[in-house]
């Protein structure tokens, strides 16, 4: 009896590491990814690459927000969003249909997150 427990016991623990250990990994998946999209969207429009710091911080707060398996947490989704939220806060001009062209976010899914954001 006390051997069950202690193995009931150990086998959470256990669980809750690997837990742990899978959402460790997919955040920094989900960062690399980010990072470089980032990068690659700021760049085709023409935004300083010093913003990408601020952006990613940014992203990962609202990515983290969001309740797990949402579609509000998909990253090519969130990102382009995110970085219509950095830009407009930091008085860029920002051309939207041109963030549409080169990410995969339709205007119904941009207007949804605009009222959310």
């Amino acid at each position: 009896m006390a051997t069950e427990k202690y193995l009931h016991s150990f086998n959470q623990d256990l669980d809750l590491e690997c837990k742990n250990k899978y959402f460790q990994t997919k955040k920094k998946s989900i960062l690399d990814r980010v990072n470089l999209e980032t990068y690659r969207l700021l760049k085709c429009l023409d935004f300083p690459i010093s913003l990408k710091n601020l952006i990613i911080e940014k992203f990962m707060n609202f990515w983290i927000a969001f309740n797990p398996g949402s579609k509000d947490r998909n990253f090519e989704i969130l990102l382009p969003m995110t970085i219509y939220h950095v830009l407009k806060s930091q008085k860029f001009p920002l051309n939207e249909k041109e963030l549409f062209k080169l990410s995969k976010i339709t205007n119904k899914e941009f207007n949804t997150f605009k009222q959310v954001l």
